[in-house]
């Protein structure tokens, strides 16, 4: 396939909350605790539902959207720099014997 043929992520995001398409799970999968201010969270939790998702689900693909598009915008310096602290942030999150490569930052 060729890249034309994917679908930006958040164009996916959108056809899932449309209940035309679908977000799938990546990779190893880690809790966490957040705040987030209410306003957010009562949009997440309306397009989680209209979706039929969970909230975990849609905050996961909303953040991957906003970083990918994020990523977009850093300067070449920054990106150099954030790169060790990707490969050591996965290091330090990835299960000991969990030995496939790291997916560049």
């Amino acid at each position: 396939m060729e890249q034309q043929d994917f679908l930006p992520e958040a164009a996916m995001v959108a056809s899932a909350i449309a209940r035309k398409g679908t977000v799938g799970g990546k990779g190893v999968c880690k809790s966490v605790g957040l705040r987030m201010p209410v306003h957010l969270l009562i949009y997440i939790d309306a397009m989680a539902a209209h979706a039929g998702k969970s909230r975990t689900s849609m905050i996961s693909a909303l953040l991957e959207v906003g970083l990918e598009e994020v990523k977009k915008h850093l300067d070449p310096k920054t990106a150099e720099e954030l790169e060790p602290m990707y490969v050591d942030a996965a290091r330090d999150l990835m299960p000991a014997d969990w030995e496939a490569e790291v997916e560049e930052f």
